[in-house]
């Protein structure tokens, strides 16, 4: 039987990783989850000794990797796999290695959006008990979303959702020059 393993799974994986996601990954191997960052190297190893897949959280220290010739496929839980797997020593071991696309994609965008409601002073900061009253200074006068243009650089799925989401506050999104569809027929997709 194939072993997968999670050396540095977070303490609430259990949330995510449950139901028909933990079985899914159980009928496919013996599944062992770790919930925390291997302190060192000698700790991964132990971890992952005869692994055939990893879940990564954090990072696999090419060291590690190459210790670990069973290792078949990882599967990086986040986006961004090359900050955090040595993608050119995992292709000259032969192992697959996958992220997660439209991982954060929602949360991101609604952090935007959070972000573009904090700029207003009037209706956020400016409200709040003592803003400001510092240095003897005024509260700012706010400004309204409604008919503001929100710009975006690029159109991945992070943009793609501030667009679903900016409407609501009624003002303009406007994507940029590299959008999905000025690049789709460049690309003959």
């Amino acid at each position: 039987m194939k072993r997968i393993v999670y050396p540095d799974a977070g303490k609430g994986i259990e949330e995510v990783l449950a139901g028909r996601r933990r079985k899914s990954l159980e009928r496919l191997g013996d599944l062992k989850i770790f919930y925390d960052t291997p302190p060192d190297h000698q700790e991964y190893l132990a971890r992952i000794h005869g692994a055939h897949a990893l879940l990564v959280g954090w990072s696999l220290p090419a060291e590690v990797m190459s210790q670990t010739p069973s290792l078949e496929v990882l599967s990086f839980t986040g986006i961004g796999a090359g900050n955090f797997i040595d993608l050119p020593a995992a292709m000259a071991q032969g192992i697959t290695v996958c992220n997660c696309p439209g991982y954060a994609d929602n949360t991101v965008a609604e952090h935007t959006i959070a972000f573009c409601f904090w700029q207003l002073p009037a209706t956020c900061r400016g409200s709040m008990p003592g803003c400001g009253k510092a240095a003897g200074t005024s509260p700012k006068l706010g400004t309204e979303l409604r008919g503001k243009q929100l710009g975006l650089i690029g159109f991945g799925g992070i943009a793609q959702r501030v667009c679903q989401l900016a409407p609501l506050s009624t003002c303009r999104s406007a994507p940029g020059p590299g959008t999905l569809t000025l690049r789709v027929p460049r690309h003959t997709v």
